[in-house]
Parts: C-alpha cells; sequence; structure tokens
C-alpha cells in the first residue's frame, strides 16, 4: 500500500496557543496524496504526549505500513514517552520507553531482517530493542525493553543513525565527535565492535612515538617525556 506518516509541529515560543503539532496518515501518498490527521488516536491513548516534546522521528515497518514508531527529542523527569508504537494503523498507541533513560531520542532506525528491530540515537549513546526483547501487544508485561548498545564507544551525543546492508554496518552520526560505525550483530544481545585498537577504560599511556588514524575511548592520554603522539 501507498502510506505514508506526517509529523508537524507550529511552534511559537511567546504564544502558547501557537505551540500545535499533528501527525498525519496517507494511504495514498505518492498518488492522489489525501492525509488524514490521526493525532487525535495518538492523544485518545497518551493524553498529554505532545506537551512541550517535539518529534523528532517517523518510522514505518517496510513489511507492513500499519506497524509505526515515533519518537521524541526532548528532556523528561521520567523515563517514559520516548517512543510510542503502534501495530494497526495509527488507530491505537503504546508507550514503547521501557528502559530508556529519561532523555531526548534524536533519530530511530528499522534494522531490516531482524524481528522489528528498532536502533534508537539519544544524546548519551545508542539503544535497541525488538519484538523479542519488548512485546507490542502486551507492553506492561514481563519485558526487557530497551537494551544499551553503546559497548566501546566513548559518551557522545548521536544525532543520526543510518545502517549500510551492503557492507553490513550501522553508522553512526555525532555531534562535535566525528562519525563511527560497527559491524551489525548476527545474534543478541551484542556488543558494538568498533574498529578501535585503543578501546580501554584506563588511561592511555604514549611511551614511543605512536599515530592514531581511529578514534580512541579511554581514561586520559599520558604522553611520555621523548614520545610523540600524532592525531
Amino acid at each position: 500500500p501507498d502510506v505514508g506518516y506526517l509529523g508537524f509541529a507550529n511552534i511559537k515560543s511567546d504564544d502558547a496557543t501557537c505551540d500545535i503539532k499533528k501527525v498525519f496518515k496517507s494511504i495514498d501518498a505518492t498518488t492522489t496524496n489525501t492525509w488524514v490527521d490521526i493525532t487525535a488516536n495518538i492523544l485518545a491513548d497518551l493524553p498529554g504526549i505532545f506537551d512541550y516534546i517535539e518529534i523528532s522521528q517517523i518510522i514505518v515497518n517496510p513489511a507492513n505500513p500499519n506497524d509505526i514508531w515515533i519518537s521524541f527529542g526532548k528532556i523528561s523527569d521520567n523515563n517514559y514517552r520516548r517512543v510510542i508504537r503502534s501495530i494497526d494503523g495509527g488507530d491505537n498507541w503504546i508507550d514503547y520507553s521501557l528502559n530508556l533513560p529519561g532523555i531526548q531520542v534524536n533519530d530511530i532506525e528499522y534494522y531490516k531482517g531482524s524481528n522489528n528491530g528498532i536502533f534508537a540515537a539519544t544524546d548519551i549513546g545508542i539503544y535497541y530493542t525488538d519484538d523479542n526483547y519488548y512485546d507490542p501487544t502486551n507492553p506492561n508485561g514481563s519485558n526487557t525493553g530497551w537494551i544499551c548498545v553503546s559497548n566501546n564507544l566513548p559518551v557522545l551525543l548521536i544525532n543520526d543513525i543510518e545502517i549500510n546492508y551492503t557492507t553490513n554496518k550501522i553508522v553512526l552520526g555525532t555531534f562535535g565527535r566525528g562519525i563511527y560505525e560497527a559491524e551489525l550483530p548476527t545474534s543478541l544481545p551484542f556488543t558494538m565492535n568498533t574498529d578501535n585498537p585503543f578501546d580501554c577504560t584506563q588511561d592511555l599511556v604514549i611511551s614511543t612515538n605512536t599515530t592514531i588514524n581511529n578514534y580512541i575511548s579511554c581514561g586520559n592520554i599520558i604522553v611520555n617525556a621523548n614520545a610523540k603522539l600524532t592525531i
């Protein structure tokens, strides 16, 4: 089906009446292009969800256009309403944020070939969940929810996630700390096995002339006398 979803925000900070957020759905997005406002469906299940919270991303299951996730990009004093999900085309919605920290989710990305796996980019790292960890038909049941998969990554703000299925790698775009990539997992749970020869939690001591071409994840960098570090 030719289905599409669109998030909209009209914000004017000095006028609360202009702080309007909407979600629209179309079943003919590239043809007749007719859009229907489904915001009321979200508010019916999650009242106040749009209060001071911005939509950061909407993604759709590529095999099922009725399976939708929406992420939000605002800091919260609780650990819910970071991500919400609908499995019936936007008629009904659930909070899908179990074990996500109460910070903004900047991006989410669907992992093709998984059991509806989703990666979430946050201000402190990357998280993952799928239907094995988080059952959408029983969201209040005994679920693991989201798991942190930032192993081997420094603490950083991740803005964007892309998956390259040709090279079988996940690529992370960060705020001010470059671009990182890792092999996609073959099993879960998994470690982000990034190409980092200096992965450590202790100080990195440079005793001889050393050149670092990759990023480093460690404590302090100490360069001994008569040694040179080139980055």
